[in-house]
């Protein structure tokens, strides 16, 4: 048992989490419970399983796991099973689009996590829950809304990874901070810094897990820097070396990624081809944290191409407006509102325009530096 836990743990570093010899090390691993085995190893080999299960983006099954480790932590709670239950719990629903529950377990994760032991790892197999959880808690706040809190809560978790030395957490939380600003756009004019930081540690420690989803993050950081062309190239290549640890997770949103890149050298056909793919594989995975986003940009490329489509396209913003709705995902809803706001001002709807974006800005109470709200503010100042 004691082997495989620790083989399971090295191959999930540097062979990929969700890799099949990780899958296979922690099946086998998971086989060979029996009553004798403590509750860190249950905790380490449902650690394992959900990790191959979310990498995959079989957010279902992940999931599933999460709400097994948070039964284990029903009979186990002076240990550090309730951090590592909540941790997980609040990943996937995360992933699925249930940020506000996602805030809600990561939350409970952080506090259980430092009254236990603070910056302490947990043990040789795992990360430190609290750091992970406050770590992801950025991706949370960030699209409902929270923008500055995210960004602190993403440096943060990275000024205390560091303090551990522990490389695969580190790695983890740096991609999550190159993520935060650059798919999400957090770092603005400095767009970029944080994916380059990422790459450089995952290839001095030899991290894949993390490498080929902070290259990503490189990328969509040319695509607002040189010529987009060569981000293409970078984002496929990025993807391709993901698909062959059969790391799904984020394949979405890579997809609408890839596709705001051919809108901007003036390919929407392109873009809507795999925006289509991108909506696929959500509904089938259940990854829907960037749905929204997807429906929106669909839209705006379905009215670049314009002609009878563009009655489609003003379908697909009031589509991403509902779901950003059904998901308090404040940002996205100002994403989907600035969109449908700048079509009606091109159709002549002023008041309609000023109407549907003007409540929706003024929601927010902070991150007024952020390309996105930049952009509704310089709308709402055109249409006033």
């Amino acid at each position: 048992m004691e082997l495989h836990l620790s083989l399971g743990q090295m191959m999930r570093a540097t062979q990929g989490y969700a890799s099949p010899e990780t899958l296979r090390i922690f099946a086998r691993a998971r086989d060979l419970l029996d009553e004798r085995a403590t509750v860190n190893e249950r905790n380490t080999i449902l650690y394992g399983l959900w990790s191959v299960h979310y990498v995959r983006a079989e957010h279902i099954a992940a999931r599933d796991v999460a709400r097994q480790c948070l039964q284990l932590a029903e009979h186990d709670r002076n240990t550090d099973t309730p951090a590592l239950a909540h941790m997980l719990m609040g990943c996937s629903l995360w992933a699925m689009g249930a940020f506000v529950d996602s805030r809600d377990h990561l939350e409970r994760a952080q506090e259980i996590s430092g009254t236990n032991k603070g910056d302490a790892l947990v043990s040789r197999f795992s990360h430190n829950n609290g750091i992970a959880a406050l770590a992801y808690l950025s991706w949370t706040l960030w699209p409902l809304g929270y923008l500055e809190q995210a960004v602190a809560s993403a440096r943060e978790a990275a000024r205390r990874a560091h303090r551990t030395g522990h490389v695969p957490l580190t790695a983890y939380v740096l991609f999550i901070e190159a993520f935060l600003g650059t798919a999400f756009g957090a770092e603005g004019e400095t767009l970029g810094s944080r994916a380059d930081d990422a790459v450089a540690y995952c290839v001095e420690h030899r991290v894949t897990a993390y490498e080929h989803w902070s290259r990503f993050c490189q990328a969509v950081a040319l695509t607002r820097s040189d010529d987009p062309r060569d981000a293409i190239e970078t984002m496929s290549d990025a993807m391709g070396a993901s698909e062959k640890i059969n790391a799904f997770f984020l394949r979405p949103l890579h997809l609408g990624h890839l596709a705001a890149a051919y809108m901007s050298i003036s390919q929407p056909e392109v873009a809507l081809g795999y925006l289509d793919q991108a909506a696929r594989i959500a509904q089938e995975s259940e990854e829907q944290f960037f749905a929204a986003e997807l429906h929106r940009l669909r839209g705006v490329a379905l009215l670049e191409i314009g002609g009878e489509r563009e009655d489609e396209g003003e379908v697909e913003l009031q589509r991403a407006l509902a779901i950003a709705r059904q998901q308090a995902a404040r940002l996205w809803e100002l994403c989907a509102a600035t969109s449908l706001a700048r079509l009606w001002r091109d159709k002549g709807q002023r008041t309609g325009a000023r109407d549907l974006l003007a409540p929706v800005y003024g929601w927010f109470t902070e991150g007024f530096d952020t390309p996105d709200l930049k952009d509704a503010k310089a709308l709402l100042d055109e249409l006033a």
